[in-house]
């Protein structure tokens, strides 16, 4: 297969710029990260984003759909079932740089994904082969979680164009998580693939070939080393110690 020349290559979306013309802190300015202006660059195919809840991430990734034309909810540009959300004061105050545009993809977010499997079996009802082929084989809803979602990424998700994952992590054990890295690599491999997650996961955000931001309770984004973050070094400690911690949380209980 020919290699596509480099500047057809992801990552697409080059950067996004954040310029807060609103004035007032209701939410979601309210949140640190939007409450002043910032800029982030994307030089990797695969960006992770790492932080407490609360910090912006999933609102930030939600905007980034929405200004790529997917569903709110879940689901790529064909899947239009959303109408006004939260993160619509974000929109007019975010810029999206690309090089070139795609206008291909999906968003993925955990909380939705119900709903997201209704959406896939009332698509595909009488769609025989092609209804198989969408649905990885048979409906989401007759696999586990899990295997649902290794499912869509592993069958439904590949072709050129950006891929919004939030929380992925939500229903897959740790063995699948690791093969959901797999997944990442193969994707990101193929060079025609941007992929932007956010996660809580350890193993997740250990992926070696990507990107990694904390959003930081100032507000800010900042490069960070998944050695250093506070989910790998809470992990670390509560494993290496159990004990200690359970003493800790429930030491008063007897």
């Amino acid at each position: 297969m020919k290699t596509p020349p480099r500047s057809s290559r992801a990552p697409f979306l080059k950067s996004i710029s954040f310029r807060k013309t609103v004035e007032g802190d209701d939410y979601p300015f309210s949140i640190p990260l939007f409450s002043s202006d910032f800029d982030q660059r994307f030089l990797k195919p695969v960006s992770i984003f790492v932080g407490e809840n609360g910090a912006g991430k999933s609102t930030l990734l939600e905007a980034i759909a929405l200004h790529c034309g997917f569903n709110a909810e879940g689901g790529s540009r064909d899947h239009q079932t959303h109408g006004r959300t939260d993160v619509d004061p974000v929109l007019s105050c975010l810029r999206l740089s690309w090089l070139p545009r795609v206008t291909t993809g999906f968003f993925f977010r955990a909380e939705s994904f119900f709903a997201f499997s209704n959406y896939i079996d009332d698509v595909s009802a009488g769609r025989g082969v092609e209804a198989y082929t969408l649905r990885g084989g048979r409906s989401l809803h007759h696999q586990s979680h899990g295997e649902a979602f290794l499912a869509l990424f592993s069958k439904r998700l590949g072709g050129r164009g950006l891929y919004i994952f939030d929380e992925p992590e939500a229903a897959l054990s740790p063995a699948r998580q690791m093969s959901f890295l797999s997944i990442l690599r193969r994707m990101e491999l193929t060079t025609q693939c941007q992929i932007i997650m956010a996660t809580h996961s350890p193993i997740l955000m250990s992926y070696p070939f990507g990107e990694l931001f904390s959003f930081e309770n100032t507000g800010e984004l900042r490069d960070i080393s998944f050695k250093a973050t506070e989910h790998w070094k809470l992990y670390g400690r509560f494993l290496a110690n159990p004990e200690t911690f359970h003493e800790a949380l429930f030491g008063d209980d007897d």
